[in-house]
């Protein structure tokens, strides 16, 4: 159990309002947080009662032991924040992408490491604990603090908005599908039914760590005085925002180059560039920087994959979706592809999320 009595209010305020909530029993179930996200999507998936224990308490433990790394939380550096627009800027946005996603990468690399050697316990433990970085890309998306903190002290947290929320699900799901497939099923039905101890003990997350919680009481002033720092800057700084379909993509990617070599990809190397890139990934929709000639053909493609059997329409939907991309548009047809899935909230109600992208 959680040690969050040690705090002061204003502790617990930014454990509740910040980096999608906490969840559980820390914010008393008022919203959906890291926790509820994490059991919905495990359960969905069929993981024990001991499995979906380990999973959602190490979602929430990203805020305790690591609260104050940007890449933990899917957010750019909190210099960006003060930054002007400009080439620095931008590289600097750039670099805590590839930052995130190495921090992704490389905790997926301490899941293969506790199954080499069978400590299926621990792998739990690094899967939930990298879980809460996926879902904060939603909500987020590059954020750095310092804005968190001034929309939170605005009460327009990000963290309340329910179609990151979804967001945050939909990436839960999608990374725990492709888990399972650079896994290997028999690999990943030993994570699902796991019946053995469950939560980690404070002790052994300190073990493997190597240290304590860095969240603090100064910590948290420091999160609050940025926001006020941010909220007076004139001219009014830039919000800060990554490509969350890129980013996101390219982990997945990453993770799928695994299933050829056993290897992780990507790991300390930067994001592939256009010339480097080995097949053609999603895109999100938005305005042309440059105008681009016209094909003689587009084809849209719509798929309904309301299923709730992680191994039924809504898994082949994905498969399709990924031939299709390994085609990919190009000068004379454009592909745009729909997708259409179910996603459960712990409440037992469902609601419908939607992606479109372009191929």
């Amino acid at each position: 159990m959680s040690e969050l009595w040690r705090f002061s209010k204003d502790t617990q305020d930014v454990l509740n309002k910040t980096r999608l909530p906490s969840g559980g029993w820390i914010n008393l179930w008022l919203s959906i947080g890291h926790y509820e996200v994490t059991q919905e999507a495990a359960e969905r998936f069929g993981f024990s009662s001991a499995a979906v224990d380990i999973l959602r308490d190490a979602a929430q433990d990203t805020d305790f032991y690591e609260f104050t790394l940007p890449s933990a939380h899917a957010q750019s550096p909190d210099k960006v924040a003060f930054m002007p627009p400009g080439a620095a800027r931008d590289e600097a946005i750039e670099k805590g992408i590839d930052a995130y996603k190495r921090w992704v990468l490389n905790l997926f690399g301490q899941v293969r490491q506790a199954m080499l050697k069978n400590d299926t316990r621990e792998a739990l433990y690094w899967i939930g604990f990298v879980l809460h970085g996926l879902q904060d890309l939603g909500p987020h998306g590059g954020m750095p603090n310092p804005e968190h903190a001034a929309l939170d002290s605005l009460n327009q947290s990000p963290d309340d908005d329910a179609s990151s929320v979804q967001l945050s699900m939909y990436y839960t799901h999608e990374f725990l599908r492709h888990v399972r497939e650079v896994l290997g099923e028999s690999t990943f039905d030993l994570l699902r039914n796991w019946d053995g101890d469950g939560n980690l003990s404070k002790s052994e997350k300190e073990t493997i760590f190597g240290h304590g919680w860095d969240l603090s009481i100064g910590a948290v002033i420091e999160f609050k005085k940025s926001g006020e720092k941010y909220l007076a800057m004139t001219p009014p700084p830039v919000s800060v925002r990554w490509p969350r379909e890129r980013v996101f993509t390219e982990i997945i990617e990453s993770l799928s180059d695994t299933i050829a070599d056993r290897k992780l990809a990507l790991v300390g190397k930067t994001r592939k560039t256009g010339v480097e890139r080995s097949k053609p990934t999603f895109q999100p929709l938005g305005p042309a920087i440059t105008p681009q000639p016209k094909a003689k053909w587009t084809v849209i493609v719509y798929m309904a994959g309301d299923d709730s059997n992680p191994n039924g329409i809504e898994y082949a939907v994905t498969q399709d979706l990924r031939e299709l991309k390994d085609v990919g548009s190009y000068d004379l047809v454009n592909f745009l592809a729909q997708i259409n899935i179910i996603l459960y909230f712990p409440s037992a109600t469902q609601t419908t999320y939607n992606v479109f992208n372009t191929l």
